[in-house]
């Protein structure tokens, strides 16, 4: 089995999304819920979410609530919503 769920780039989701125990990739579009160990939203990337995760890194356009325990937001990143998080990094441009 593998340990990484991936949303292409062509692909448009909604639903929720159980992957408590993976990494999700997403450089397309999602819109739902979120469970999963580890998150990237790549750039380009849109995702509209409840998002409970232990870690993740937004380098695309992200809405909505994002629970993790450490949080990266990369140059270029847009970020709205509500983000409760223990360590937070945000680059400058973001």
């Amino acid at each position: 089995m593998s340990d990484v769920s991936y949303i292409g780039a062509d692909l448009k989701l909604r639903g929720l999304l159980d992957a408590a125990h993976q990494t999700v990739i997403i450089e397309g579009q999602f819109e739902g819920e979120i469970k999963a160990r580890h998150l990237h939203i790549m750039q380009g990337a849109l995702c509209e979410a409840i998002i409970e995760t232990q870690s993740a890194q937004i380098d695309g356009r992200f809405a909505g609530i994002l629970n993790t325990d450490s949080l990266i937001i990369g140059d270029g990143a847009e970020v709205g919503g509500e983000l409760v998080t223990d360590a937070i990094s945000i680059d400058s441009g973001a």
